[in-house]
C-alpha cells in the first residue's frame, strides 16, 4: 500500500471520528436541555406541594382563631349568667346543660388545634429535609417558639375544660371560676394563633425566594454544561473541516520519516 493510500485511509478515519463526535455533542446538548426541563418540573412540583400545605395551614389557623373568638362571646354570657346565680345551692339544670354544651364545643376546637399542629409539623419536617438536601439554599425554620407556646396554651385549655366539667356538678362559683380561667386560656391561644399565621405567611415568601434561587442555579448549570458541549462540538468541526492536503502531508511526512529511520547506513570508504 502506497503512502498516499495510507494517508487517505487515516484522513477518512479522522474525519469520521469528528462526525461521530459532533453528532454525540448534539445529542448530549438535547439531553441536557431535556434533563433541565424534567428537573425543573420536579422542583416546581415539590415547592408547589409545600407552598399549598403552608397556605392551607395558614387558612386553618385563621379559621380556628375565628372560631375561638366566636365562642368567647358565648363564654362571656355564661360567666355573666352564672355569676347572677352564685347564691344558688345547686346549679340549675339549664345552666348545667349550657356548661356541658359549651365545654364540648371548646373541646372540638381544641382538637382542631391539635390537628393543625400535626400539619404544621409535617410541613416543617419537609422543609428541614429539603434544607439538608440543598445546603446552598436558605430555607425558613418555621414558628418553633410559637408552636412551643401553643403547646403550653393547649395544656392550659385542657386543664380549664376539665375544671369546667367538674364545676358543672358542684357549685355555681366553681363554674364561674373555671369559665373565667378558660376564657383567659382561649384568649392566649388566639394570640399565639395570630403569630403562627404571620409566621406561616413569611415562610411562604421564603419558599418563593428559594424556588427562584434554585431555578437560577439550574439555568446556570445548564448554561455551563452547554458551553462545554459547544466547545467539544467546535473541536469536532475543526477536525472535520481540516484540509485533506494537510492531513495527507502530515501522513506523508510521518511515512518518510519512518522510511528514513529504517534505511541502512551507507558504508564508509577509506580514501587512503
Amino acid at each position: 500500500m502506497t503512502n498516499d493510500a495510507r494517508a487517505g485511509r487515516g484522513s477518512s478515519a479522522v474525519r469520521w471520528f469528528g462526525i461521530i463526535g459532533l453528532v454525540f455533542s448534539v445529542i448530549l446538548a438535547i439531553a441536557i436541555l431535556l434533563g433541565r426541563g424534567w428537573l425543573a418540573g420536579q422542583v416546581d412540583g415539590f415547592f408547589d406541594s409545600v407552598d399549598q400545605a403552608v397556605n392551607r395551614a395558614s387558612v386553618v389557623v385563621a379559621t380556628t382563631t375565628g372560631r375561638f373568638d366566636e365562642r368567647l362571646a358565648d363564654l362571656d354570657t355564661l360567666v355573666s349568667d352564672a355569676s347572677a346565680q352564685v347564691g344558688a345551692v345547686t346549679l340549675p339544670p339549664a345552666l348545667t346543660q349550657r356548661v356541658t354544651d359549651l365545654a364540648d364545643r371548646f373541646g372540638q376546637i381544641r382538637d382542631g388545634w391539635v390537628a393543625i399542629r400535626a400539619r404544621i409539623d409535617g410541613v416543617l419536617e419537609t422543609l428541614a429535609q429539603l434544607d439538608r438536601a440543598l445546603p446552598f439554599v436558605e430555607l425558613p425554620t418555621g414558628p418553633t417558639e410559637e408552636l412551643a407556646a401553643l403547646d403550653q396554651r393547649i395544656a392550659e385549655i385542657d386543664t380549664s375544660l376539665a375544671s369546667l366539667r367538674t364545676g358543672a356538678t358542684r357549685r355555681v362559683q366553681d363554674v364561674v371560676d373555671a369559665a373565667t380561667t378558660l376564657r383567659g386560656a382561649v384568649g392566649r391561644v388566639s394570640e399565639v394563633g395570630v403569630r403562627i399565621e404571620t409566621s406561616l405567611d413569611a415562610i411562604g415568601d421564603r419558599i418563593d425566594r428559594a424556588r427562584a434561587t434554585i431555578g437560577t442555579l439550574l439555568w446556570l448549570t445548564t448554561a455551563a454544561l452547554l458551553l462545554l458541549v459547544a466547545y467539544i462540538a467546535l473541536l469536532n468541526v475543526l477536525i472535520i473541516r481540516r484540509p485533506r492536503g494537510s492531513r495527507a502531508a502530515d501522513a506523508s511526512d510521518s511515512s518518510d520519516a519512518s522510511d528514513s529511520s529504517d534505511a541502512p547506513d551507507s558504508p564508509v570508504v577509506d580514501a587512503t
